[in-house]
C-alpha cells in the first residue's frame, strides 16, 4: 500500500527542470529512502521514532523536488528512476 502511495505521489508531485544526472540522483535518493522506510515498518519491532524522522525527510525531499522538477517529460523520467531505485532496494532486503 505504501509503495502505491509513494509511486502516485511521485507521478503527481514531480515536474522536472534540471539536468538528467541530478534528476536521476534525486529520484534514486528518494526511491531508496522510501524503500528503507517501508522495510523499517515491516520489522518485528519497528523504531517508530526513526520512521517518523525518515517520513519527515521524505516529505521534505518530495516538496523540494516538486519545485525543482516541472515538465511532463522529467516527471515520467523521475517516476521511472524512482521505481527502479525502490525495486533495487527492495530486492536487496528480501
Amino acid at each position: 500500500m505504501y509503495l502505491y502511495k509513494l509511486f502516485f505521489s511521485m507521478l503527481i508531485v514531480f515536474s522536472v527542470t534540471s539536468c538528467g544526472n541530478s534528476l536521476e540522483s534525486d529520484a534514486t535518493k528518494l526511491g531508496s529512502l522510501g524503500c528503507k522506510i517501508d522495510n523499517m515498518r515491516k520489522q518485528d519491532k519497528p523504531n517508530y521514532d526513526e520512521i517518523k524522522k525518515l517520513d519527515e525527510e521524505f516529505d521534505k525531499l518530495t516538496a523540494e523536488f516538486k519545485k525543482k522538477y516541472s515538465s511532463e517529460e522529467q516527471e515520467k523520467k523521475f517516476s521511472a528512476v524512482f521505481m527502479e531505485a525502490y525495486a533495487k532496494c527492495d530486492e536487496k532486503n528480501k
